[in-house]
């Protein structure tokens, strides 16, 4: 054994002995201060007899623990062993047990400071002493309460918990803290048996780790404390929210509920969480799954158990949000099952699994879908199945997330059910069967699986057409729903079953079946799993063919109770819709295949007609009612038109017929029977006919029943004018029915006398509106058959009496119109066409524009003659406006027409050119009105329709006469003029012609002198017309088309520009000219590109009426059909390049639409597209922003809204690519912060901000290259958008009494608020490497020449925000050279002007030497901080320089800046500037002092006494005053170890004293005095120094300055009583006593005290009593300190006291009593004696007034006090104080409680 050893082993029995001598507690927590952790140091050397040794003092310690059980071991040594790096694993080993029991014993309010010394570099102790640790670190948090305050601040977190950055640190504590916040409570983690069992998520290694390895004995008590703890310090922001996201879902199913609430209020608090971390979903899936079976590893005691149902509901919740969990497969797909089917599965549980299972379907990848489906599908239909056995609530609704997943499933992967039609079955069959909820969900999941069989294999679209065609006849009106929306999605529209499906359903008892049913029944188009309308010009119908003959069949298989509702066979309703529909299909299927409906009827086999002429017979046979009679009365007239073959087998049904008239109560009916009935009597004999005629004629002429009159009056018109028809067509005679009109010819004058007669001016309006229509129709084909002329002259007349009546009901005119029309047809004689014309010219002026178009039909008819009788059709079941739009509509099909149809080689133009000349000179001139002249278009139009082709002469006149009429202001007018303008182009037939009319339009439009055609006398002079109302939308479409270079597509576009509602009527719609319409869109297809730019804006013109036409000319050109995306995907280069061009337009019209286009624009491009011209469309914008016109910047503010949205969208690589995001960038960036926020408009301005704000949050870290610049530009804009009310106030702000801080502070307080701060923020996150020098050369740039005092206060934020935050590694690696440029760049700006950026500047610059290497550190503060006031020579200044350099070090303290290192120079300039004679200065290095705990100054007393050295020689008195002043307050603080100081300061004393007087002399007063006090013995080792001290506050007592001086003496009497026996009784006699005993005293008395002077300041009177009174207590000190000759010699001092005692004031005499008090001490110790009788006596006189008549206690006091001491000095007897006092003592004890216990204890020492 070495000496060393020996040494070691002695020093440890030396040890084992002072442990033998410990005899109580205190004494062995002191042994184990002293030694614990010096033994088990011990520990660290190899020598095992030392290690022996160590052992045994442990042993004994451990076993004296047992006894004194509370014992404290020294936890802090025991920390600072373990940490050591020499310290071995023994050691260690060792030292952890007794740190544990140390925090066992330590008081809670003392585990709190060792918090972050235990957790730092945790993650490097051994697993074993982490576990020990983190059961310490719990029993911390508990100690710190569950109320603890945690800092709020990121900041203020990373200051108090410094281990907070390290990420291994944190991990260790948050695995400890999971498997801690998983134990359960006492009674769950036992069986029945009492047995130990493992919790779930937990094993048993883990259990054992959180609560050792008897859990018996563990504290449950502590664990509901210990959870919410840990919650407490999770919730406090320590820890990032990922990573306690975990904990908190564990805690939110807690078994404590205090346990649950608060983890489920930390759950809503979390900000938004990345649910996409991986190693946060793993977590969560090995939580949910525990350790699986198959990893065989993993040894028993680690095996965890999976969580808890109640954890699994709550961790599926959690997975619902995540991207990734959805992908996880497989572990994805075991999680399910076992949600689903695990032998532990709840029901709620199982429904969270279904909602995970929905979330999987929505958003995984297609490839694991794809995989993985038909095992999830197998897995949800067999939970499916099991479910059916089970009621309840939860059950319905597990079965409504399981219904819906198939749903969602199927939109992943169509092919797994487009082959399982049993599925879509079963699905269907449980509709009606299932509660409502599940109802509902198989709905929506049929819903969401039809998307698989809308383009299916005719197999297994003809299997679901069976499965659908199944379920028509159901009672459910839920399954019928789905069924109609399976077969509209699923099959075309031209599908026979599946119209068939809409047609049955349409006429069920729900209406809301009913309405779903009526949507199968118009065209429409699939569009993925939607349907979207179709055009019925294009679309394809069933074929007419196919859909009656199943309708006939499908009659045959209806169900019983179906046949049984009418003798139909179908429900009214739907029979009604049969017929309608099929009629469309008829009409549709005939044009496809380019026939008219007539001649496609004539081509099918006649028995297919015949059925359907008798599946419309079945609906007449039926009773019903008259609206399905009505509906199959068209039908059947239709097909008999069209198949007159067809009579033959109705002439025995006459009757029927006659029967159905008489019955049916609608007269629109009743026509139409008279028409079957006229129809069928041309095949009756003649009998037969003679007897139906005479039978009608005969109830005629007898009823008065209105309907009977309305149907007996058509019956016999419409069999006259059949009769008429046949004989036209056959050019003579028709033999069958000459026969009955020739026997009576005077049949049809009795029924012409008959109507004139009797019903011509019936009372009721039908009769006579039936009469005006049935003598036209009788004279339509033949003249009237009247046996007189002036009959037929009376008829005209009466009809056109009719004509001429006015109102608003124009139903009597319109058909005496029609029938005066039918009557020239019949009677071509030129008197009644003249007669009637000139009676329709007497209703030009009527307003009626629907009237003006029967007018115009008329005067068409009149002047066409009998040639147009072709067009009359008598026996259509359709109105001749729906005759003339069906004949368009042929044309549209291209179906040639009959010859018979044609009128233009068998009419007399001279009539119509003379009718058309009449208009043209009478009503299109601008003196006629504006009603006249749109009558007049009307009629011109309707003459340009029909004889257009045989009036070429006339047409540029014509032409020119329309242009006029552009110029009107009625819209109506407008149109009709542009309707004319088209048709006179398409009615020219030479293309020379043509030319020039184009060209003469385009002129005229553009306000050009119109040229002259050969032939024309009458055109347009220049200027005729305006640039009003529509003819804006003319001139804009001639401007097109002119740019296009097709002038001649003016008229094309005018056609397809129509938008008056008059074109939507009746008599309007037949004026559509649908031939140039299609042609229009064959010829335009080729400029569309050229086109539709030009037009695309104009649909967002202001004028509602520009925008309306062009909206019809986009839909023309590219169908209602096309979306905005499929005209920018062919169009948007050109688009874009016209809106860009009209932004900048001279027009505002055409800037505002070009803003009105940017938000489609935008909305529907692509990114790449809009890519080129970004920063152009923003710069435009800008422009309009700020334009003149308001409504222009209105629409300029849409604009530049969706602009904003669009590009902040586009800005963000999580909604684009990077590298688009990159691009877009780069153009916006700089153009926001140079044209934006530098713009002149303030509009411009906040936008520019408001849009960098969205990008800086959405771009992320693409914003790195750009940072440098973003972060100039903003900072210098923080001073250019201050309101201007703030310079306002700046000029203004002596008038509103604001200094100029409070408007610097009021500007920075605005700029608060401003967005831009945010945007600063959003830069700092991605400063990094690449960017950090660019950044801070910029802001030394502002640092130096930046203006504003917002934008330099922002700057100097900035710039401390930088350096504060810790996660940026990159500030911290700085060179100490660009850190010195930094700081001297910032250093002049702590000088600022303004307060607010003055203090910012200083804040910054803490930060900087924060961050700085300590040498620079060192070189700013001394070279710099503290020099900055040396040159300063003004007071004014050097304050406040002396304020800057307090305000440095308070905010170098407050930012935790290393200054310890600088101590030596920091803390005595503190210490001195601390007792600054300024008190705003004084208290700001206070607070520094205070605030930051510096403490004791007495390390530094050398460092300061030199630094008031060399300021009390300044030759400035305020130096001198500050010096003295710190000089005072140092001998007060280092009382207790002046001694080592006592010559310098002694000396810096007597220096400061000697001269005059300045402020802040009076300090070393007292200074003086303390340290004379203190010093006593040493001072008095020198009596020569001591003496010579008092004298120099003798001297000063002497001074004329009254309050200097009642501080003076004062302090000398201090000194006197402090060094005694100091003799200067006789200096202090020569110099006061004349003041003090007036009687002694000269003319000249210095100290007058009663008011003699009369120019006596009155407030020198208080300072001379307070100054007497010291000279009192001064007097006594004085001579009770001087020697005893001198006290001989001064023995009258007692008379002289007392002399004067009655004439002080009561506070003097308090002083002269203490003063007679202590004389007599000091001459009983010097045995002199001073009381005489005389004196005797008036002493006892003195003390009894003051007993008796003083109102002062103090007084009274005093007095007791002297008599207490003549009895303890025994100067007087006891006999003689009773008889004097006795009786003053017995009333003070009664009638003075504060004096009652003295008074007592007095008479007790006399007793």
């Amino acid at each position: 054994m070495n000496s060393n050893n020996s040494e070691t082993i002695k020093e440890l029995n030396n040890i084992l002995f002072r442990f033998a001598l410990i005899d109580g507690e205190s004494s062995y927590e002191k042994f184990l201060d002293s030694y614990c952790s010096v033994i088990l140091e011990k520990l660290n050397q190899p020598d095992e007899d030392i290690k022996k040794k160590v052992l045994e003092v442990l042993s004994q310690i451990n076993k004296r623990s047992l006894v004194i059980s509370n014992v404290q071991f020294p936890v802090d040594k025991l920390l600072e062993l373990y940490h050591l790096e020499s310290t071995g694993m023994l050691t260690k080993n060792f030292t952890i047990i007794y740190i544990e029991k140390g925090f066992k014993t330590l008081k809670s309010a003392d585990r709190q400071q060792f918090l972050n010394r235990i957790v730092q570099n945790i993650h490097k102790v051994p697993l074993p002493h982490q576990d020990i640790f983190c059961h310490i670190v719990l029993s911390i948090l508990v100690s710190m309460g569950g109320g603890y305050n945690y800092p709020k601040s990121q900041a203020d977190l990373e200051k108090q918990f410094p281990w907070k950055q390290s990420v291994e640190d944190c991990q260790v504590l948050l695995g400890f803290f999971l498997e801690f916040m998983m134990i359960p409570q006492t009674q769950m983690l036992k069986t029945a048996e009492g047995t130990l069992q493992i919790p779930q998520c937990l094993s048993h290694q883990s259990l054992q780790r959180v609560m050792g390895k008897n859990a018996d004995k563990y504290d449950f008590k502590a664990v509901l404390e210990r959870k919410l703890a840990i919650v407490g310090l999770l919730s406090s922001g320590v820890f990032q929210d990922t990573d306690v996201l975990v904990h908190y879902i564990i805690g939110s199913v807690d078994t404590y509920q205090q346990v649950q609430d608060r983890s489920d209020e930390s759950l809503k608090r979390l900000p938004k969480i990345n649910y996409e971390n991986t190693q946060l979903i793993d977590r969560l899936y090995q939580l949910f799954m525990g350790t699986p079976e198959n990893q065989t590893s993993v040894a028993p005691e680690q095996r965890k158990k999976p969580a808890s149902s109640q954890l699994k509901e709550k961790i599926f919740h959690y997975f619902c949000k995540s991207l990734l969990a959805a992908n996880k497969f497989p572990l994805t797909l075991q999680i399910i099952f076992e949600g689903v089917y695990g032998h532990e599965s709840t029901m709620k549980l199982k429904q969270s699994a279904m909602a995970f299972v929905q979330w999987v379907f929505r958003h995984a990848a297609q490839n694991h879908i794809q995989a993985m489906g038909s095992i999830i599908l197998s897995g949800l239909l067999k939970l499916l199945n099991e479910l059916e056995e089970f009621q309840g609530k939860d059950v319905n609704e597990l079965k409504a997330f399981t219904y819906t997943s198939l749903g969602l499933l199927c939109k992943r992967s169509n092919d797994l059910f487009r082959n399982d039609l049993t599925l879509i079955d079963s699905l269907m069959k449980k509709v009606s069967k299932e509660e409502p909820v599940v109802s509902a969900a198989i709905q929506d999941s049929l819903t969401m699986i039809r998307e698989a069989f809308v383009s299916s294999t005719p197999e297994i679209s003809s299997s679901l057409m069976t499965i659908l065609l199944s379920y028509i006849y159901d009672r459910d009106d839920q399954i019928k729903k789905v069924i109609i929306k399976w077969s509209q999605h699923c099959f075309e529209f031209c599908n026979v079953k599946s119209r068939f499906i809409s047609l049955i359903l349409s006429g069920d008892t729900n209406p809301n079946t009913r309405d779903e049913a009526k949507r199968g029944l118009e065209p429409y188009l699939h569009q993925g799993n939607m349907l979207i309308p179709g055009d019925s010009f294009k679309q394809m119908y069933p074929d007419f063919n196919d859909l009656l003959k199943y309708l006939i069949d499908e009659r045959e298989k209806l169900p019983n109770v179906q046949k049984k509702i009418s003798i139909i066979g179908y429900s009214p309703m739907a029979y009604d819709n049969m017929l309608i529909h099929l009629r469309d299909c008829l009409k549709k299927t005939a044009f496809h295949k380019k026939l008219t409906v007539k001649q496609y009827l004539l081509q099918l086999p006649l028995e297919t007609v015949k059925q359907y002429r008798d599946f419309i017979m079945s609906g007449l046979e039926s009773k019903v009612g008259d609206d399905i009679h009505y509906v199959c009365a068209i039908s059947l007239l239709q097909v008999l038109g069209a198949c007159p073959v067809l009579l033959d087998d109705l002439q025995g049904r006459l009757v029927f017929f006659e029967n159905l008239l008489r019955s049916s109560v609608k007269l629109e009916l009743k026509e139409m029977f008279c028409k079957i009935i006229a129809l069928i009597s041309y095949l009756l004999d003649s009998d037969k006919l003679e007897l139906l005629w005479s039978n009608t004629f005969k109830k005629l002429q007898e009823t008065t029943d209105v309907l009977e009159i309305y149907g007996g009056m058509f019956e016999l018109a419409l069999v006259v004018t059949n009769y008429h028809k046949h004989c036209f067509e056959n050019s003579g005679m028709d033999s069958k029915v000459n026969s009955v009109f020739q026997k009576n010819s005077t049949s049809i004058n009795d029924y012409i006398q008959l109507l004139m007669s009797k019903f011509i001016d019936h009372t009721t309006q039908s009769v006579k509106v039936g009469a005006i229509q049935c003598l036209g129709l009788i004279g339509c084909y033949q003249e009237l058959n009247v046996s007189k002329a002036e009959d037929k002259t009376r008829v005209i007349t009466k009809l056109l009496e009719f004509v001429k009546i006015t109102g608003s009901d124009r139903t009597i005119p319109e058909a005496a119109i029609q029938s005066l029309g039918y009557l020239s047809l019949g009677d071509p004689s030129d008197q009644v066409k003249s007669k009637i014309i000139d009676s329709l010219f007497e209703l030009i002026n009527n307003k009626n524009e629907e009237l003006q178009f029967t007018i115009g039909d008329i005067l068409c008819m009149i002047v066409g003659g009998r040639q147009m009788i072709s067009q009359l059709s008598p026996f259509s079941p359709f109105s001749q406006e729906q005759q003339t739009v069906e004949k368009n509509e042929e044309k549209a099909y291209n179906i040639l027409s009959t010859p018979s149809q044609e009128v233009k080689d068998k009419t007399n133009p001279e009539d119509i050119e003379k009718l058309i000349q009449r208009i043209l000179k009478n009503y299109f001139t601008d003196r006629q009105s504006p009603v006249i002249r749109c009558s007049a278009g009307i009629w011109m139009v309707c003459l340009l329709k029909n004889f257009g082709k045989l009036v070429q002469n006339l047409l540029p006149e014509i032409q020119n006469g329309l242009i006029s009429l552009l110029s009107d202001n009625n819209e109506m007018t407008q149109e009709i003029a542009s309707k004319g303008i088209t048709l006179v182009y398409e009615s020219s037939e030479n293309k020379e012609f043509r030319e020039f009319l184009v060209s003469n339009l385009s002129k005229t439009l553009s306000g050009k002198p119109a040229q002259k055609a050969p032939g024309s006398s009458e055109l347009l002079p220049e200027g005729a017309i305006n640039k009003t109302g529509q003819v804006m939308t003319f001139k804009e479409l001639n401007s097109v088309a002119n740019d296009l270079g097709k002038p001649e597509m003016i008229y094309k576009l005018m056609n397809l520009s129509s938008h008056h509602q008059i074109w939507n009527s009746k008599k309007g719609a037949s004026f559509a000219i649908v031939s140039l319409a299609s042609q229009a869109k064959e010829e335009l297809e080729p400029l569309l590109p050229y086109l539709i730019p030009k037009i695309y804006r104009f649909l967002y013109d202001p004028s509602p009426k520009i925008s309306q036409s062009m909206k019809n000319i986009m839909n023309s050109l590219v169908g209602t059909q096309s979306s905005q995306k499929d005209i920018m995907a062919k169009y948007f280069q050109p688009i874009i390049k016209d809106v860009l061009s009209g932004l900048s337009n001279n027009s505002w019209r055409v800037r505002e639409a070009s803003c009105g286009a940017i938000p489609d624009i935008v909305s529907n491009a692509s990114v790449d597209d809009l890519l080129p011209h970004m920063e152009e469309l923003f710069y435009l914008n800008f422009r309009t922003l700020d334009d003149i016109k308001e409504s222009v910047r209105k629409a300029s503010e849409i604009s530049i809204k969706s602009l904003g949205s669009m590009s902040a969208r586009l800005c963000d690589p999580t909604y684009t690519t990077k590298s688009k995001a990159e691009k877009i960038l780069s153009i916006l960036l700089p153009f926001f912060l140079k044209g934006g926020i530098g713009n002149d408009s303030n509009d411009v301005k906040q936008f520019s901000i408001q849009q960098l704000v969205k990008i800086s949050k959405s771009a992320k870290d693409l914003l790195v290259p750009h940072i440098p610049q973003m972060v100039q530009v903003l900072l210098e804009s923080l001073s250019s958008l201050e309101p201007a009310g703030i310079n306002y106030a700046s000029q203004h702000s002596e008038s509103l009494n604001l200094t100029k801080d409070q408007i610097e502070s009021l500007r920075i307080e605005i700029s608060k608020s401003t967005p831009l701060n945010d945007i600063l923020e959003q830069c700092q996150k991605y400063i990094d490497d690449s960017n950090i020098q660019a950044v801070l050369a910029n802001i030394m740039n502002l640092l130096q020449f930046g203006v504003g005092t917002t934008t330099r206060v922002g700057t100097y934020k900035f710039l401390s925000n930088l350096f504060q935050v810790k996660n940026y590694p990159i500030v911290k690696n700085l060179s100490e050279q660009q850190m010195s440029k930094l700081i001297s760049t910032l250093l002049p700006s702590i000088k600022d002007q303004a307060t607010v950026a003055r203090n910012n500047a200083i804040s910054s610059l803490s930060f900087l030497l924060k961050a700085s290497p300590q040498k620079l550190r060192k070189q700013v503060i001394l070279d710099k901080i503290m020099t900055l006031g040396n040159d300063v020579t003004d007071q004014t200044q050097l304050e406040h320089v002396l304020e800057i350099q307090g305000i440095v070090f308070r905010e170098l303290y407050k930012h935790s800046c290393e200054l310890q290192f600088l101590n030596k120079d920091i803390i005595p300039f503190l210490y001195f500037y601390k007792s600054h004679p300024k008190k705003e200065i004084s208290d700001l290095y206070k607070i520094i002092w205070d605030d930051n705990s510096i403490g004791s100054i007495k390390l530094y007393c050398d460092e300061v006494i030199q630094l008031i050295t060399k300021q009390l020689g300044s030759n400035s008195w305020s130096t001198k005053e500050q010096a003295a002043l710190c000089l005072s307050h140092l001998t007060e603080d280092i009382k207790s170890m002046i001694d080592n100081h006592l010559p310098v300061i002694l000396s810096l004393l007597s220096q400061g004293l000697k001269g005059r007087t300045y402020p802040g002399k009076d300090s070393l007063l007292q200074s003086l005095a303390t340290v004379a006090t203190v010093c006593s013995q040493k001072i008095l080792e020198h009596p020569s120094q001591a003496r010579e001290l008092t004298l120099i506050m003798f001297q000063e007592c002497k001074k004329n300055n009254l309050d200097y001086k009642r501080k003076a003496i004062p302090s000398l009497t201090t000194m006197i009583k402090a060094l005694k026996p100091i003799d200067i009784y006789q200096d202090i006699k020569e110099e006061f006593y004349p003041t003090m005993f007036p009687s002694e005293s000269d003319s000249t008395d210095s100290m007058k005290v009663d008011g003699e002077d009369q120019d006596e300041d009155p407030k020198s009177k208080p300072l001379r009593l307070l100054i007497k009174n010291s000279l009192w207590s001064l007097i006594g000190e004085a001579y009770a300190s001087s020697s005893k000759d001198t006290k001989l010699q001064n023995s009258d001092i007692l008379d002289r006291l007392l002399s004067q005692y009655r004439s002080c004031v009561w506070n003097e005499q308090v002083s002269i009593l203490q003063s007679i008090k202590v004389i007599l001490q000091s001459c009983s110790i010097d045995k002199i004696t001073l009381i005489t009788d005389k004196s005797q006596e008036l002493l006892y006189s003195c003390m009894q007034e003051s007993i008796e008549q003083s109102k002062y206690t103090v007084v009274k006091k005093a007095a007791l006090d002297l008599i207490e001491e003549l009895f303890l000095l025994q100067l007087v007897s006891k006999d003689t104080l009773i008889s004097k006092f006795k009786t003053n003592l017995d009333i003070l004890t009664k009638l003075e409680p504060t004096l009652s216990l003295q008074s007592e204890k007095i008479l007790n020492l006399l007793k």
